[in-house]
């Protein structure tokens, strides 16, 4: 097996792959970049072209999966607010709408990298505050469900006490 290396070429760039889990379908991956600079290549021309590439190349899909980031952070903030986070986990519930608000604003200002990061934020600050409005909902019906069971317990103890005062009664007047 013979290796051999090419003296003209100095550097390659690769982008990479990333994986967008929390995107669905075929818009969830994004390929490499793969760019080989020759000896001789002017550096400045080559950043431009590598720089105009992602522009072009990415740009649209920034924006989408702003909007996308966007649009789950709305329906989240949504079901926050019918699990009741606002009286229950108001901090997460209102910092969730500000950064919504913030991301709405950077994309119309055109800045979608902010945006999305801005959106993201906001859906993870309303699955916070829907996660905690429903563990309190769901603590609260256990204390009720362990005051109703204590209840139930001292009722217990007292028809006993009552069946033995009965029983006592009972042994005494057969006895008679």
């Amino acid at each position: 097996m013979r290796i051999i290396v090419d003296p003209v070429i100095i550097y390659t760039l690769s982008i990479g792959a990333v994986r967008k889990p929390h995107l669905p379908g075929v818009g969830s991956v994004y390929l490499f970049l793969e760019f080989t600079i020759n000896k001789g290549t002017d550096m400045r021309c080559a950043i431009c072209f590598i720089a105009m590439t992602m522009v072009l190349g990415c740009g649209g899909e920034l924006q989408q999966l702003a909007l996308e980031t966007m649009q789950n952070a709305n329906v989240a903030i949504t079901s926050a607010d019918a699990a009741g986070a606002q009286e229950s986990a108001s901090t997460s519930f209102y910092a969730a709408q500000e950064m919504l608000v913030t991301a709405e604003d950077a994309m119309n200002a055109g800045d979608a990298e902010r945006a999305y990061r801005k959106a993201l934020r906001a859906y993870l600050h309303a699955r916070i505050a829907t996660e905690t409005a429903i563990a309190l909902g769901e603590e609260a019906i256990l204390k009720e469900a362990q005051a109703q069971l204590t209840l139930s317990e001292e009722n217990v103890a007292e028809v006993r006490q009552r069946l033995e005062v009965a029983r006592e009664e009972f042994d005494a007047l057969r006895s008679d």
